[in-house]
């Protein structure tokens, strides 16, 4: 938009009529934009849809392997993937983490399964590759550190609440929480305590 308005700027003495300028305006940012000048697409999307045959494969992995898909071996056609997660688990300060198992979590959702069988914790991007890296390679994944940690750590769900919804009461309620104050008589209701 900026250079159509740029060349529609310049060209007003040019001219005869708007309508002419706009055609050549127009004209111009076309020829830039199938020169590939401007609006160049950041992600490179591959017009194979590879991306999107990439998530179907690994969504007909699991459908075939239910029990064990994330142990049975690489998912399929995510071998780039999972290059740049072992650049990453070599050096995580530096490296960047590999999206896709991100995706993969939130569009396919798996759960630890507790000792007595029944479902536990729902598995994140961190959790699908760490047991990826654990299957393909036999060692473990870099630890999370940092606050991600802590919200992970969280059972009571408070660290959790505040990182989605922050406020000025989540952040003393996650205050009084880690302080161990909850129960000063300041904090209580009265009449409801106890």
């Amino acid at each position: 938009m900026a250079n159509y308005l740029s060349y529609f700027k310049d060209g007003r003495n040019q001219y005869d009529s708007p309508a002419s300028n706009h055609k050549q305006a127009y004209e111009a940012v076309k020829a830039e934009i199938n020169d590939g000048i401007h609006y160049v697409d950041q992600r490179n999307l591959d017009p194979t849809k590879k991306y999107a045959n990439k998530l179907e494969g690994v969504r007909k992995w699991r459908t075939k392997n239910p029990k064990n898909f994330l142990t049975k071996g690489l998912l399929p056609g995510t071998e780039q993937d999972f290059q740049q997660l072992e650049k990453w688990a070599a050096n995580p300060e530096y490296g960047t983490f590999p999206d896709l198992y991100r995706v993969l979590a939130r569009n396919y959702p798996a759960w630890e399964t507790n000792p007595d069988g029944t479902r536990g914790a729902r598995l994140y991007g961190y959790d699908w590759a760490a047991v990826q890296y654990k299957a393909m390679t036999g060692k473990d994944l870099p630890p999370i550190t940092g606050i991600v940690a802590e919200v992970k750590a969280d059972k009571s769900g408070t660290w959790f609440n505040f990182t989605r919804y922050p406020s000025r009461k989540a952040a003393y309620q996650v205050k009084v929480i880690e302080d161990k104050t909850i129960n000063n008589p300041e904090n209580l209701t009265v009449g409801v305590s106890e």
